[in-house]
Parts: structure tokens; sequence; C-alpha cells
């Protein structure tokens, strides 16, 4: 009996056992710990935003501040080597050797130490040679260096000589921070160029800028310690930083460097570094000033920033806290007093569910029943047909042979009866498949052929209204399935395809070609599924206009008694047989369908062998049937019409025939001590079936050749897989020349076997 698989119950609970108080103050619970939890963030987000603002706006005053008055010291410096270049050039006939012989004495030194009054920042003024060396400073203790100067004083000038050694194009250059060997204090070279009006480089300005300066603004404006200013050139080079120990500046530098981070306009630009070794996170604001290619940095901790804030988020978070415990408290009171109810409820449920259930089991196995008993009831009518197909075809051959070259119409007739009696003989094929008791006979099929006669069988099933269009591509494979399995696929398709469609569409019928290589991805055609395996198949489409599949009931349409029919309409079980004969015959099946556009199956059959075609068009059964030698015989068959059919086909073959009705009067042949060449026994025999009348034959005369003959196509008691080596199975209803082929083949393979033991005993 087949296992059965309970599905949930679909039945509804009364309203009043639905209810579920205790999820549904669980979840008020919860909703009012969200819109607290909510509440609260959306507050402290406020709050850090506005924290983040007021810092970012305040650091960007200063460094505004810090902008311009880096830009004014930068100016007055460049004004007043400006001016010292004009003193210089307002020399008559000023050329190079001029420049070095005025330029190293003492009215150029006045005029160098008249530029620094008023500008505190800067501690001298150098004029320098266009080969570098220091020909004049403002500097008190250098004095002047004439070209002719102690080499002591040569050596104390070349000191100091760094800071404008490149060769800068534009007219002025700011370069790193030097030391001044005169007073050992950091000092910023501001250097601009001297060129003749001919534009001959005759040597550079240049003014030390006290570093002191800058830390003492930087130190009034920078009240917190947490706060960092730094003074950048725009190529990234720090010039000073404010606290010397500012151990941030190199992953700052890399910041300041990047074009996209340094301002065009007067706008400071605000940008974030994140938590690192170097230190922990910033708010930097960057400003560059207008004229001089100088950054101005100015950056504070966001912890620092955040400290309120994080004060205010721990007090939320204790409030929240005593919220939530106010609310599970309340929660609690409530589930505890709905819990009964609740418990009550959920057992009478889980009755009710289980009550349903069984209900729904019984009726499945009522309906599994019922099809057993028919499939039982099919299968018992087929091997009654059968035996009666056997005694027609058998002696409506005989008759054909005997009426040959007699009567036309005599002739003509015994062939439409023998043509009848074949198509009986299909039926009972169809009606043992519905009982599950028929195997696969796979062979190589002419699918051109076959598609072609159903056509007919199509339209008369079908119906008129029912428009059938056959599109079968030329030079078509000849697959290896079973015949008669695969036209019931077909036409239960086309069944389900006709009750979609209402009766009334168009349903298409292609066959075409198609191969799939090693990999998934090699395939010669798109409608080849990745579940398929590498080979040649023939694919047949079968396409309707129909309302299209539910993707739900796609995924279920190949399960057993799964049907979305109404009751008494469909069995369920269909699809399922098609997708087990396919699958068994070693194809694939799989259904595409969308709602409203239609659905289209698609059978995968493998392409025949080259062998099993050759093998199947040289089947021996095609030729002149073999005769016997008067070998022996003994039949056994308890229906006497298939008995005395059988019997009259054996003599006139050729052959010596006992005959036995049961396995007992078999038995009594065999314990005599006449030769025996062949067993030929049905296997439903009343008393000893045959399988056992064949074992305890062959324990008397072991080797001897056995053939069974049924009327079922598989049975409990034999299959034809598991036969031994000399032993075959013949269905009922049989012709004279498969018969008469299926004993040579027996025989001759006995006759085969002694030989090759005969020559191995010489």
């Amino acid at each position: 009996m087949p296992q059965l698989a309970v599905s949930p119950s679909r039945f509804r609970l009364p309203r009043h056992l639905t209810r579920k108080p205790v999820p549904l103050v669980l979840l008020l619970g919860a909703l009012a710990a969200l819109v607290l939890v909510t509440a609260a963030g959306l507050s402290l987000s406020t709050l850090r935003e506005r924290d983040f603002n007021e810092a970012r706006n305040h650091l960007g005053m200063l460094n505004q501040f810090l902008v311009e008055e880096t830009d004014r010291t930068m100016s007055t410096v460049d004004l007043a080597l400006t001016n010292v270049r004009h003193e210089i050039l307002s020399r008559d006939s000023v050329d190079e050797a001029s420049f070095l012989a005025n330029g190293s004495d003492k009215t150029t030194r006045a005029v160098l130490v008249a530029a620094l009054k008023g500008t505190p920042f800067l501690q001298s003024i150098d004029l320098i040679a266009a080969d570098g060396q220091v020909i004049n400073s403002s500097g008190g203790s250098l004095g002047v260096f004439p070209r002719e100067a102690s080499s002591g004083d040569q050596n104390n000038a070349q000191a100091f000589r760094s800071g404008c050694d490149e060769d800068f194009a534009e007219p002025f250059f700011i370069d790193k921070p030097v030391e001044n060997p005169t007073t050992g204090t950091m000092t910023i070279p501001f250097c601009r160029h001297i060129d003749s009006l001919s534009g001959t480089r005759l040597g550079t300005l240049r003014g030390m800028i006290d570093i002191a300066y800058f830390k003492a603004f930087y130190q009034i404006v920078q009240k917190d310690p947490n706060i960092a200013v730094g003074l950048w050139r725009r190529d990234g080079t720090m010039l000073l930083q404010y606290p010397p120990a500012f151990i941030f500046s190199l992953l700052l530098r890399d910041k300041v460097s990047a074009d996209a981070e340094i301002p065009s306009d007067d706008v400071p630009r605000a940008m974030t570094i994140k938590n690192s070794e170097a230190g922990p996170a910033r708010l930097v604001i960057v400003g560059a000033t207008r004229q001089f290619p100088l950054v101005v940095t100015i950056s504070f901790t966001s912890s620092q920033i955040y400290l309120a804030w994080w004060r205010t988020a721990v007090m939320a978070a204790i409030g929240c806290l005593l919220c939530f415990l106010l609310i599970g408290f309340a929660i609690w009171l409530l589930t505890r007093q709905l819990t009964a109810y609740e418990a009550l409820d959920l057992a009478i449920a889980e009755k009710s569910e289980a009550i349903a259930a069984r209900n729904e089991a019984e009726a499945q196995l009522r309906q599994a029943q019922k099809l057993e008993a028919i499939g039982q009831l099919t299968g018992g009518i087929a091997h009654d047909f059968n035996n009666l197909l056997t005694a027609v075809l058998g002696n409506l051959e005989l008759l054909s042979r005997h009426v040959e070259g007699g009567d036309a119409k005599l002739q003509r007739w015994t062939r439409n009866a023998l043509e009848a009696a074949k198509r009986g003989a299909s039926l009972t094929a169809r009606l043992l498949a519905f009982s599950r008791r028929q195997p696969l006979e796979p062979q190589p099929a002419d699918l051109f052929a076959m598609l072609q006669s159903m056509s007919d069988l199509l339209s008369r099933t079908l119906g008129e209204n029912i428009q059938i269009e056959m599109r079968i591509t030329e030079h078509l494979w000849r697959p290896f399935v079973d015949i008669n399995q695969l036209d019931n696929a077909i036409l239960n398709i086309c069944l389900n395809a006709r009750d979609a469609m209402e009766g009334r569409g168009k349903l298409v019928i292609a066959a075409r070609n198609v191969t799939r290589e090693e990999t998934n991805n090699d395939m010669t055609d798109d409608a080849l599924s990745a579940d398929i395996i590498k080979g040649d198949y023939v694919l047949i489409e079968i396409s309707d206009k129909g309302p299209g599949i539910d993707k739900a009931v796609l995924e279920r349409v190949f399960e057993p008694f799964f049907t979305t029919k109404p009751i008494g309409q469909g069995t369920g079980l269909g699809l399922s047989q098609v997708y087990g004969f396919l699958k068994q015959s070693g194809g694939h099946i799989e259904i595409e369908s969308e709602k409203g556009q239609g659905t289209t199956v698609r059978l995968f059959l493998p392409r025949a062998r080259a062998d099993a075609e050759q093998a199947n068009a040289s089947e021996p059964l095609s030729l002149a049937e073999p005769v016997g030698h008067r070998e022996t015989l003994l039949i056994v068959e308890d229906d006497a019409e298939v008995r005395g059919y059988s019997v009259e086909i054996l003599r006139s073959l050729g052959y010596t025939v006992l005959v036995a009705k049961q396995a007992n009067e078999a038995l009594a042949y065999l314990h005599q001590s006449r030769a025996i060449d062949l067993l030929f026994t049905d296997i439903g025999l009343p008393g000893m079936n045959g399988r056992d009348l064949a074992e305890a034959a062959r324990m008397l005369r072991p080797g001897l050749p056995v053939l069974f003959t049924s009327g079922y196509a598989r049975s409990g008691v034999l299959d034809e897989e598991h036969l031994d080596l000399g032993m075959q199975l013949l269905r009922k209803p049989f012709s004279r020349t498969e018969l008469a082929w299926r004993l040579r083949f027996l025989l001759a393979t006995r006759q085969a076997e002694g030989s090759r033991k005969g020559a191995e005993a010489r």
C-alpha cells in the first residue's frame, strides 16, 4: 500500500479561539519600547548634530582668523622684500658685476636693516648671489660678507645658505623651516628673485620669518589643549604646528596635500579623521591663504566635541532602562492573567486540528485504497484479456497462413482482424501501465510516424474546438523510450492542456533535436535545463494558450495526489506518472508557465544509441521464423485456449510437445527418464507458480532452459531483470514468430554451452 503524506489542515478555528491576547500585549509593549527608543534616538541624533555644527562653526571662525593673520604677515614680508628689490634695481646700470660689488657694501646693508623696521616677525633679510653665496645681511652679528672675506666667515655664511637654493620659477618661494645659526631659533625662509631689466638672474632676497611669532600668536588663540593648529605649504610640507608634540601631523599631511581637501575660495573646508595609531578621531578645518600657497589647519578631538553629548546619552539610556523595566512589569502582570485563557484555547485548537488531520488522512487513505483496488482490478482484467488475445492472435496467425494465396477478401478480413487484435494488445498494455504492472520496454522509436499517427486520436479525444498544430523537424533522431508509455504521457499532457483552455483554443506540439555538452554552460539549445546530463535528446514541446499556472502550484505539479481540478475530475497521478516514466527512461521533464501567458511542457527523450538502433534494425523477428529439430518441449499452461494454441504452434514448428495443465503434472514428466530439452511454462499457475516450478525443474535437470510467459507484464513473482542464465520471459499476447525465435535462442544457447564444456573436458 502506498505511503500517505498528511498535509497540514486547512480548517479554521472559531473566532474566539483565534484571539491571541498574550502576543497582543507583548506586541503593544514592544511598540511602546520601540517608540521610546526611537524618540530617544532621534533626540540624541539631533543633539549630536548640533554639537558637531557648533564645534565646526567655532573652529571655522578661528581658522578664518588665523588664515587672515597669516596672509597679512606674509604680505608684509613680501612687501618689505619687494621694496628692497626696487632699491637695489634703482641704481644705474645694474648688471651682475655691479650687483656683486654694490650688494656687499654698507649702503645695501642699510637698506636691508631699514626694511626690518615695523616687521617684528622678521629676524633678518639676506641678499644671496646667483651662485648661492650670502653677500649681505641685515643681521648684526653676521655683518657684511664680501667675496674676499676670511675663510671662517665664509663657513659661517655657508651654514646659513640653505633655504633658497631651489630653482623656483615663481616670483617668490616659501621654503622649509631652517635654524638661524646666529640666534639658534627656527625660521621660515621667504625668498624673492632679483632679475635685471634684461631678465638675467642676479640674486635672491631672503626674509627669515621667526616661527616663534606664529607660535606665540597660535598660543593666544588656542585656549583648549585639545585644539591643534598647523601651518602648511600646499604641497603638504609642514612649516609649523602647535602644540609641537602633536603626533597627528603625518596623517593630516596626507589630507592637506590632496587637492580635493584644499579650498579654492575663502570658505574653509571641514573634514574628519578616524581613530588610528597616530591619535584619536578629530574634526579638522582647512583654510587657504588668498595670496600665498599656504594652508592653515585647526583641529579638535571628536571625544571633546561630543563630551556633553555623551553625558546626555548616558542619562537618556538610564531613563530608557527605567521605562523598559516599568513596561516589562506591566506586561508581566497582564500576561500572567491571560496565559491561563490562552492555554485553554490552545488545547481546544490542537484537539480540533488533530481531528481535521485524521479526517484528511482517512480521506487520502480511502482514495489510495480505491486507486489500488482499481489498479488490481484493471491488472486482473488485462491479464485475462491477454490470455484471450493470445489465443485470438495465434489462431488468426494460423488462419492467415492457411489462406495465403487464396481468397483475397478472406485474406483482407484476416488482416483486419489481426490489426484489431494487436490494438487490443496495445490497450491491455495501457491498462497494465495504469495499474503500475507494466515495465518499460524501451526501443528506438520512429517519433515522426508516432506523432503523425496520434494526430487523429488527439483530434477525436480533445474535441473539435481544440486546434492542433504539429511542428516536427526534419531528420528527427530516434528516441530510446517505451512507445506505449510515451503515447500515454503525450495524451495525458494534451488532456490537461484542453482542460486549462476550457475546451477551446490552440495546442502546438513541436519536436526537434537538442544536445547538451560537457559543462552546464555549453548547450546547443536554450531550452535545455541545467538538470539535464550530457547527451543528445529529442525534445517534445506541448504548448497551450491557457491561463497559465501560479508559481505556488507549479512547484507541486509532480507531487502524487496533487490536483487543482474539482473532486471527481482528477486523481493527481497523471503528471507524477509522466515524471516517473521520463526519469526511468533517462530523460527529463520541465514545465514553463506564466500567469496569463499559457503553459509549455517540455519532454526530453534520450536519443537511441547507434548500437541500439542497429540491434532494432536487425531484429531476427523480422526474418523467417526458425523451426525445431524434434527437440522435446514441456509446456505448462492452465488456460485451455492458450494451451491449445501453443501446442499447435510448437508442433507445427517441428518440436515434440509434452503437455501439462498444472505444476504437479509437469514434475511428474520431469521425474521420468525421458529427455526434455526446454520447459515452457505460464507464471500464474494454480498451486505452485511458474517460478517455483522452474527452480524445482532445474534441481532435477540442471541447466534446463526455461521460457516463462504471463499475461501480467510485471509480476511480483518474476521480473525480467531478475532472470537466471538460460531463462527468458515472453509476454502475452505473443505471436508465432516471437515464440519461435525465443525457443530457438534458448536451445541454441544451451547447445553452445554444452559444446564449450565438452571442449574444456577434452
